[in-house]
């Protein structure tokens, strides 16, 4: 079965335990009096314009919230829950919530917390203060799960889910550290929430094709204005794709790690044939027969970031995922001789 959101009214409970949470004139007036609503308001205003003003805050949000919508979008788990929230009493020593507790299909437990490393870092360290790696640790402890850290590579759209224990004590700065690239190689991603690598025959290419019954105007700053007659989806210039196989391909153009371009195919007489625009990998591997085009979570990535943001300016923070979304792309039975797939579930080394 595929997941399924629970029924909640956020706009309402959600907002009755913020008022609960904020409101500071208990016992004066009756609970619904206007004064006592504006004056939470007026705090979650401020709050809220504190924390949209922090970047670091902004991006740390959206690679949570993007990272619980990869899920959704795989289809990995029995139950996925929002942990960081709301209130926290403890004995003893600091805990931190994870920010999601995930059950898999295969019924393992895992807390995760989301880090994102921004785009200026690249494939760069992962970084864990002492201290919240104990107060992370003493949660698991009590709660049970296995600890998972999910990083977030921001300039390669690439995620990572590492377990807790492949992090290393820096004893020079006392701080549990990774790099980028251990992050990728333990990553449990493909083996535990179902992501994996696709590779096709190279150049993905979509070729639209102006109607030729209407006007097609060549316009004086070189651009073509036509209108649309078809569409067509092909992979390494075999013949155009349809149904699923060009469903698939349209999203690995638009969303894969290739570099695109665009050329006009015109007649003899000068006149417009048919736009072509494909993506090719940069640096091809001789006598391969295939490319890897992207994996699940980077398309997805990739996919997220350009209906949220757009340059360094952010328009959200997420946008609704369809459970199953991206496993909806590669359906069982998927087999176009036109589209051959080679598709890589890695697994820990």
């Amino acid at each position: 079965m595929v997941m399924r959101k629970a029924a909640r009214k956020p706009e309402q409970l959600d907002a009755l335990e913020l008022f609960r949470i904020l409101d500071r004139r208990a016992g004066t007036t009756p609970v619904a009096d206007e004064a006592r609503i504006e004056a939470v308001i007026d705090q979650l205003r401020t709050g809220l314009r504190a924390a949209l003003g922090r970047a670091s805050t902004v991006h740390g949000w959206r690679a949570q919230a993007h990272f619980a919508g990869l899920v959704v979008a795989l289809d990995a788990c029995e139950l996925l829950v929002t942990l960081d929230s709301g209130e926290v009493f403890m004995d003893g020593g600091d805990i931190k919530l994870p920010d999601y507790l995930l059950v898999t299909k295969a019924g393992e437990k895992l807390l995760v917390e989301v880090k994102n490393i921004p785009p200026g870092r690249g494939l760069g360290q992962v970084v864990l203060s002492a201290g919240e790696m104990a107060a992370l640790r003493r949660y698991e402890a009590l709660a049970g799960g296995e600890l998972h850290i999910a990083v977030l590579f921001s300039a390669l759209h690439q995620w990572a889910l590492v377990p807790c224990d492949a992090f290393r004590l820096d004893a020079g700065t006392s701080k549990y550290v990774i790099s980028g690239e251990d992050a990728l190689k333990v990553s449990t991603l493909g083996n535990q929430l179902g992501d994996f690598i696709l590779g096709v025959e190279p150049p993905l290419a979509v070729t639209v094709t102006p109607d030729a019954g209407e006007p097609i105007t060549l316009e004086p700053d070189g651009t073509w204005t036509f209108t649309v007659g078809s569409v067509a989806l092909s992979a390494g210039g075999r013949a155009p794709l349809q149904g699923d196989a060009s469903r698939l391909a349209l999203r690995l153009y638009l969303y894969g790690a290739w570099a695109d371009e665009m050329h006009a195919d015109t007649n003899p007489d000068g006149t417009l044939r048919a736009l072509v625009f494909t993506a090719s990998p940069d640096s091809p591997t001789p006598g391969q027969g295939f490319e890897i085009v992207t994996t699940l979570s980077a398309l997805y990535q990739r996919w997220m970031d350009g209906v949220t943001r757009s340059g360094a300016t952010i328009y959200g923070l997420q946008v609704p995922t369809t459970p199953g979304m991206l496993t909806a792309l590669l359906p069982v039975g998927l087999s176009d001789p036109d589209l051959p797939l080679w598709q890589f579930r890695l697994s820990p080394g």
